[in-house]
């Protein structure tokens, strides 16, 4: 016959924590801010770009300057770096 196992008891601090999001944000280390202005594509009609760095989302949209954290601006110059390699890539084996 099986024996009953028993759970032990723990306990935990269950502090609430209730401060105001002022308070919250003021913790929040300040990021480097980058402008960034992405060219219109004509012909195309959605002319936002969504990136999503850390969970964090932002839809920028093109032809207005707008300020992003330097992640964001990372982000997006690599995308760039990564189709011209790409494009390199397909242009040299297709010749």
């Amino acid at each position: 016959m099986a024996t009953k196992k028993e759970n032990p008891v723990v306990e935990t601090d269950t502090t609430i924590v209730n401060e105001s999001s002022e308070a919250v944000e003021a913790k929040i280390p300040e990021v480097k801010k980058v402008k960034i202005k992405l060219p219109v594509l004509r012909g195309q009609k959605d002319q936002s770009v969504f990136v999503c760095v850390n969970g964090a989302p932002y839809l920028i949209v093109r032809g207005q300057e707008v300020e992003v954290p330097e992640n964001v601006y990372n982000v997006l110059k690599n995308s760039e770096r990564a189709l011209d390699e790409a494009d390199a890539y397909i242009a040299s084996v297709a010749n």
